[in-house]
Formats: C-alpha cells, sequence, structure tokens
C-alpha cells in the first residue's frame, strides 16, 4: 500500500481511538455520515432507511475530497450500504473496500453491496463463507502502549457491553470469586435496569475511553473475553493480550487454530477444565514471536489487501 493515498471511512464519533490512531499512523480517516442532533438523525436514519433519493446530503464532509484517494475502506454498516454505489457514479472513482470489522448483524446484509460497486471483505471466517466475502484478519496498532507507571492489582479484567452475555459473565465471576481470583469486570449497561445490584460488577453508562481501558489492561494479569454465538472472527480482546502480554480467557473454541495459541497464555472456557482456573495463573507467560505479533499490526492488515 506504500504510495497509496487511504481513507477510512466509519460510522463512530470523532475522537474515535481507532480513527485517531490510524491519523497517527499516516492514514487519512473520516465519519461517514456528518455530525447532526439527536431529531435530525432520527430523520437520517428514516431517509436511508426508505431509501429516499438524495442520501449523500447526509454524508461527512470527505465526499468533497474522494477523488484524492486511490484506496477508501468503508467500515461496513447498514447505514452506509448505499454509498459504494454513490461513490461508483463519481468520474474518479477510487478503490472502494467494504469491511466488516464486527460480525453481521440482523440489520446488515452484505448483498446490498453489489460486487461492481465495491469488493466486500470480513474479519468473520464464517461471514466470509456464507456471504461470499474475503477474508482478512482483526488487526491491532503496535503503537499502542500501556502506562508504564502500571502495577497489576488485579488477576482478570473485562470490558464489554451486555449484549445477552451478562449471565454467562456473571456465572464466571462466581467460579473466579471461589477460586480467589480477584476481578475487575465492567458491562456497558447504557440503560440500566432494576435488576442490576452486584457488588462485583461495575456497570457503566458511558463508553469508557480507550485510554483508560489501556490503564485497566496494564493493572491485570489476565483479559475476560466473552464471544457471541456463532462468532468465529478474532477480536480486540485477543489481540490486547497477544499486543501487551497478557493472559487470555475466553469462550472462543476457535482460538486453538490460531497461530498465537499457547496453553499456557489462554485459558478455553468449555474446553480446559474451569477448576483449573487459578492454576492456569501459576503458569508462566510464554512470549510469543515478534513475527506473530507484527502480522497483526495495522499497517501489515493494510497490505494484506494488495
Amino acid at each position: 500500500m506504500e504510495n497509496h493515498k487511504i481513507l477510512i471511512l466509519s460510522q463512530t464519533v470523532r475522537d474515535d481511538y481507532n480513527l485517531t490512531e490510524w491519523k497517527k499512523n499516516g492514514v487519512d480517516t473520516a465519519i461517514t455520515l456528518k455530525e447532526c442532533n439527536v431529531f435530525l438523525r432520527g430523520i437520517r436514519r428514516l431517509w436511508i432507511k426508505y431509501g429516499i433519493p438524495f442520501e449523500s446530503i447526509w454524508y461527512g464532509t470527505w465526499k468533497k475530497n474522494l477523488k484524492m484517494y486511490d484506496l477508501v475502506i468503508i467500515n461496513g454498516n447498514y447505514l452506509s450500504e448505499r454509498i459504494p454505489k454513490w461513490c461508483r457514479k463519481k468520474e474518479k472513482c477510487p478503490r472502494i473496500i467494504w469491511w466488516y470489522w464486527n460480525k453481521v448483524s440482523a440489520l446488515d446484509n452484505p448483498n446490498a453491496i453489489k460486487n461492481s460497486d465495491a469488493e466486500k471483505w470480513s474479519f468473520d471466517p464464517e461471514d466470509c463463507n456464507l456471504y461470499g466475502m474475503q477474508f482478512n484478519t482483526q488487526y491491532y496498532f503496535e503503537s499502542f502502549k500501556l502506562p508504564k507507571d502500571a502495577c497489576v492489582e488485579n488477576d482478570i479484567y473485562y470490558l464489554g457491553s451486555n449484549g445477552g452475555r451478562t449471565p454467562e459473565i456473571l456465572a464466571f465471576v462466581e467460579e473466579a470469586k471461589k477460586q480467589g481470583l480477584s476481578l475487575d469486570v465492567n458491562i456497558y449497561e447504557p440503560q440500566k435496569t432494576k435488576w442490576i445490584n452486584d457488588a462485583d460488577i461495575n456497570y457503566i453508562v458511558k463508553c469508557m475511553d480507550y485510554e483508560e481501558n489501556l490503564c485497566h489492561i496494564g493493572k491485570s494479569n489476565a483479559i475476560l473475553e466473552i464471544v457471541r454465538p456463532g462468532q468465529k472472527g478474532q477480536t480486540l480482546r485477543a489481540m490486547e493480550a497477544l499486543f501487551h502480554q497478557k493472559k487470555l480467557i475466553t469462550n472462543d473454541v476457535t482460538i486453538f487454530e490460531k497461530d498465537y495459541y499457547r496453553p499456557e497464555n489462554i485459558f478455553v472456557l468449555g474446553k480446559d477444565r474451569i477448576s483449573y482456573l487459578k492454576d492456569f495463573f501459576e503458569l508462566p507467560f510464554i512470549p510469543v514471536e515478534k513475527e506473530i505479533k507484527e502480522y497483526y499490526d495495522a499497517q501489515n492488515w493494510l497490505k494484506r489487501f494488495g
């Protein structure tokens, strides 16, 4: 990708940690849809849902500079499904990659994007098979660093949304406590409900910024990830554990297939005996080869698009 002018579009907030880090690494980024108030966002959602003409009035300022780029990578989202077709109509259209950073949801429809309008890629092998997309791995930034003064205070750290996973997380928390392990568990729950009342869980209503997340990682020996049913793509948590040399506890049974899997470093829920969880922490961490980590670095991820 050397000497190529690249733009990454994402439907997120302007100061998103991922977009900010791409900029630090010399890649232009932009917000797919322009910012607007709650009322206009409601109108915009209906406008896009019902396919009303002139949808481009909602696109960000990037649309004015499209001809500057050789490659545009669009983070796949149902609100952006008509953008590749709009780009293709421009006089100088760059190469367009439609990229799924997350597993395809019930709202998404990869088939809504024509192959003639964009190349379709995903991090999830199962979604690639289901929708005929090309595969590329998850990625991470080697430039992300833990605080230098971080001191380990907890055995296990978790950060994630509810997403129906809370019962499984609570069951794990109870087992870890029985084995005398210390936890730092944070569940993003923007719509707090009456049933939430647990001294062992920190329910947060605002997304944690990534610098704070890195602080929590630095204070923990291991990262817990609970993937949604059916997900087979690598997660951000797995990348964090790999790059920051932390142990990983996961329910992703496909982790055995990954080149960074080491039984000393990764405990697989549902496969490894849960009664041995504490013993797992007694095993010395085995550093993973530098070449493997480099493979998943963001710049090498870009190169794999060819």
